[in-house]
């Protein structure tokens, strides 16, 4: 009879390890091998957010909705947490900060980011519209988001929990590293759509 795992004593220790004869133990080791798929939300108020983000600047395939002003800093807060699931968002999101700029007021983003429990996200995407754009106010907001407890590096994309997966070699994103995130995307990921959109009326 087969046993996907198989168990011997050795030393009066019982040693366990995959029985690989098992014909189900190559699509096991892939499996485990697999990493975690990111599942982008679909539902209604996640389309509702893409939409209110194309009408501040944010360059998506969705019929823009008009944003107040009075809603601009929370909806583009919202759109950093959502970005964190959304790889599409997450590549054109800086251009909504950028566009905004002369409406954005500093210290209405740092408080709409700390009041979200976004922090650090919020500074990432603000430092690097910072390093897309050359602009140093973004910087200048950002560094007032940066929470000195974090020391250990963590996936910007949020993805399913998973025990065992093996993990992608990340892209080497010095703004990333600067927050201790790990980000599959590299900086001229970004560069890319933020020239091709940046000053398209």
């Amino acid at each position: 009879m087969y046993q996907l795992v198989t168990s011997k004593v050795v030393d009066g220790v019982e040693v366990f390890a995959a029985d690989m004869s098992h014909p189900g133990a190559e699509l096991m080791r892939q499996l485990a091998q697999t990493s975690p798929r990111m599942v982008v939300p679909r539902d209604e108020q996640s389309d509702r957010l893409r939409r209110r983000l194309s009408a501040l600047g944010v360059p998506l395939a969705v019929e823009p909705l008009a944003v107040e002003a009075g809603e601009r800093v929370a909806t583009l807060v919202e759109g950093v947490r959502l970005a964190r699931r959304d790889p599409v968002l997450a590549r054109v999101l800086p251009l909504g900060f950028w566009r905004q700029r002369e409406e954005l007021d500093g210290e209405a983003v740092v408080a709409a980011a700390r009041s979200a429990r976004e922090k650090r996200a919020v500074g990432f995407v603000l430092d690097l519209t910072s390093e897309l754009s050359g602009d140093p106010r973004f910087r200048r907001w950002a560094k007032r988001l940066v929470d000195r407890r974090v020391r250990s590096p963590h996936d910007f994309f949020e993805l399913p929990p998973t025990t065992g997966a093996a993990r992608r070699p990340m892209a080497d994103l010095a703004v990333a590293r600067r927050w201790h995130y790990r980000l599959d995307m590299d900086l001229p990921a970004f560069k890319s759509q933020f020239d091709k959109f940046a000053h398209v009326a």
